[in-house]
């Protein structure tokens, strides 16, 4: 099966890889880009027409909870991105439109942390598999990773990013974890960037270089890692 929604559209759909006929709907689902992540049990949906994510069962048409941002000046921040957790107890992340990072719990939608990240856009997410980084980039260009241990303490002072890459001329379209430790991040300025974060940069350090970089014949949207 393949789940798939539209920004704008009404409806996100569940179509068979086999026939390519649609099997089920998600009403009220209109995505933002890279605003679904799908679980066991749920589909979460990063609405673009509102700012919150709709919390769909996956046997159901209909939204059965949501989770927003919390309130500034009356007015919440609209999620432009998700991303979830691999193993054990389950996190989604948001991307903010005003370069905040969010996580709440799963599967009560609890906003646990809210971090501003970006000066930008957040543009994409992505988790590590062991779920002990998270990296999040901006439509400015630039990477931030964070220990998602410190994302979810209960310390009252949100945690600084473990490192920052600032190497992008224009907005990162997608990142990906090729390993733990190893991340891939493609952008609009034509170009794909290879990056180790570092565990833990002390205040001050300089952004952390790219490993390898491939110059690309077009701006690239998306990438998938093998």
């Amino acid at each position: 099966l393949i789940f798939c929604a539209t920004e704008g559209g009404p409806v996100a759909g569940v179509f068979s890889l086999e026939s390519g006929v649609s099997v089920h709907s998600f009403r009220g689902a209109s995505s933002t880009p890279q605003g679904l992540v799908l679980t066991d049990t749920n589909l979460f949906v990063a609405q673009a027409t509102s700012p919150h994510i709709s919390i769909f069962q996956l046997h159901q048409t209909v939204a059965s909870a949501r989770c927003s941002a919390p309130k500034i000046n009356d007015a919440s921040e609209p999620i432009t991105c998700i991303t979830s957790t691999h193993n054990g107890q389950r996190f989604l992340i948001g991307g903010g439109a005003q370069g905040s990072l969010f996580v709440w719990s799963l599967p009560d939608g609890r906003l646990l942390r809210a971090v501003q990240a970006h000066f930008h856009p957040v543009t994409s997410l992505a988790v590590s598999d062991a779920d002990a980084i998270v990296a999040s980039a901006a439509k400015d260009g630039s990477i931030c990773t964070w220990s998602l241990a410190e994302l979810v303490s209960a310390a009252p002072s949100p945690p600084p990013p473990l490192s920052s890459c600032n190497e992008h001329t224009l907005a990162v379209t997608q990142l990906a974890f090729a390993a733990e430790n190893l991340l891939v991040s493609v952008s609009r300025d034509r170009t794909a960037r290879l990056w180790r974060p570092a565990p833990s940069e002390p205040p001050g350090a300089a952004p952390t270089p790219s490993l390898a970089v491939v110059s690309l014949p077009s701006a690239a949207t998306c990438a998938v890692i093998p």
